[in-house]
């Protein structure tokens, strides 16, 4: 090191790391990864170097509170033994297999949603890369991942979107329950039942980080053990990159669950999260799309269309398709709201949705008769290359979009399918198919007839961070 060198290094704090990057002659420094944000884009400090810019901080990894305990510190493997041996192991060997960590800062709620699908053994029903089928976070319905990337989400929207991907859910707000309610939740989900079968229930949890002493706001992560000794739970945080895997005790992560989501204006909480394999509990449950992914990235075309048929007299087919096809329609199409889902790699469950398909074409058909006239050239010159997908027409997917937005479309579809002529025994299914597609799709866009309007998907308050 030449002496200059040498006398700026000498004024850097002991507490500060300088960065040195030769090749294009660039320095920086990078404080403490144990201080927090609002120190670490203070200035005018009299330690901060003139060569000092907010953009050249990093941060690698966050030094856990007192109120936490590291898994891997000696403390935490006493009471990952303790667990253990009361058995309070049972949701955390799953949940290991699938443990990930969140690809965005804001992704907390969306990384924990696609590790419990797969601890759950969820068949995406569709290939993720190659011939397999797994679940990953681009792979979700009912979201917009480019503002959820910047926003996050919120727990009612994380509930909204858990039945989109069809789980069952069970959702808890922590200002209405106690904390002997939340003890007997987690015992629910982490004590083994000595059943020897795979975990049915996960218990996710919402909270504010800053109520356990850590950096952030509000967070998501699943809750993967407990010590009924010391009474504390694991979390297994999916911002890895910031805290480890750590206990801690329930009556703090209680108290953690109470301050006001700014948002929301509601207390956090905790949700139960299931996919029973019975086809009694499957009835209850919004099923997986095998049609359309409703991940919009125009929310101002949502908005719009919203605002459109809440002031029409009569929601009707015609009406929805003036909408979508209508001459001087700029840069928005139903593609912008819905588009086809890849086909299934499995054969059965390929050509159960080309069936399905073929019933949705049919139904089209006969409820627009003209359809084979009707103006496309809009939609399809918007269309996007929906390589692998279903060779689905703007019509179809309009047809779907109307039924989402009308309050009986079990009369309407049942009358269109009555009407068209088929000799197959599953037709009556594939209707049932197109139906809960539709839902699906009025989960998406917004409020569901039997959801509260804190439930809606179409929520702009959205600000869960790592």
């Amino acid at each position: 090191m030449n002496g200059a060198w040498s006398r700026l290094a000498r004024r850097v704090p002991k507490n500060w790391v300088l960065v040195v990057n030769v090749r294009n002659s660039q320095r920086c420094f990078s404080s403490n990864p144990s201080t927090k944000p609002d120190e670490d884009s203070s200035t005018n400090d009299a330690h901060t170097m003139p060569v000092v810019s907010p953009s050249a901080v990093s941060f690698h990894r966050r030094v856990l509170p007192e109120t936490c305990v590291a898994l891997s510190s000696q403390k935490g493997r006493d009471l990952f033994g303790s667990a253990h041996k009361h058995g309070g192991l049972a949701s955390f060997f799953p949940l290991m297999e699938q443990f990930v960590t969140q690809s965005e800062p804001a992704y907390c709620g969306i990384s924990t949603l696609v590790m419990t699908l797969n601890a759950l053994a969820v068949d995406p029903n569709m290939t993720w890369k190659g011939p397999w089928r797994w679940y990953e976070e681009s792979m979700l319905n009912c979201i917009d991942l480019d503002e959820a990337k910047y926003r996050g989400i919120t727990l009612p929207t994380f509930v909204c979107l858990a039945k989109c991907q069809g789980l069952h859910t069970e959702a808890h707000l922590a200002s209405a329950r106690c904390l002997d309610d939340l003890r007997q939740a987690v015992k629910e989900a982490c004590l083994d039942n000595h059943s020897h079968q795979p975990t049915s229930k996960i218990l996710i949890a919402s909270y504010d980080r800053k109520a356990l002493g850590q950096t952030g706001s509000g967070h998501f992560s699943p809750i993967a053990a407990y010590d009924p000794v010391s009474d504390c739970v694991l979390i297994l945080d999916v911002a890895r990159f910031k805290y480890g895997p750590h206990w801690v005790s329930l009556s703090t992560l209680y108290e953690a669950m109470l301050p006001h989501d700014p948002d929301t204006h509601q207390s956090r909480g905790y949700v139960f999260l299931s996919y029973p394999n019975s086809e009694s509990s499957h009835a209850q449950l919004l099923p997986q799309s095998v049609l359309l992914e409703s991940s919009s990235t125009a929310e101002s075309a949502r908005s719009k269309y919203q605002d459109y048929i809440l002031n029409l007299p009569q929601v009707t087919l015609s009406s929805v398709v003036d909408y979508w096809l209508k001459d001087g329609l700029q840069g928005e199409t139903v593609w912008d709201i819905l588009r086809p889902k890849l086909l299934p790699a499995d054969t059965a469950q390929r050509r159960y949705a080309n069936d399905v398909f073929g019933t949705l074409r049919q139904m089209v058909n006969y409820a627009h008769p003209n359809s084979s006239t009707t103006p496309q050239n809009h939609g399809e010159r918007c269309r996007r290359s929906f390589d692998k997908r279903l060779p689905m027409r703007p019509l179809e997917a309009i047809y779907i979009l109307y039924l989402a937005s009308i309050t009986s479309p079990r009369d309407v579809a049942l009358t269109h399918y009555n009407a068209i002529s088929t000799n197959s025994a599953n037709c009556p299914l594939l209707v049932e198919q197109i139906l809960m597609e539709a839902e699906l799709v009025r989960w998406a866009m917004g409020t569901p007839h039997d959801c509260t309007p804190e439930c809606s998907m179409n929520h702009d308050h959205r600000h869960h961070h790592a």
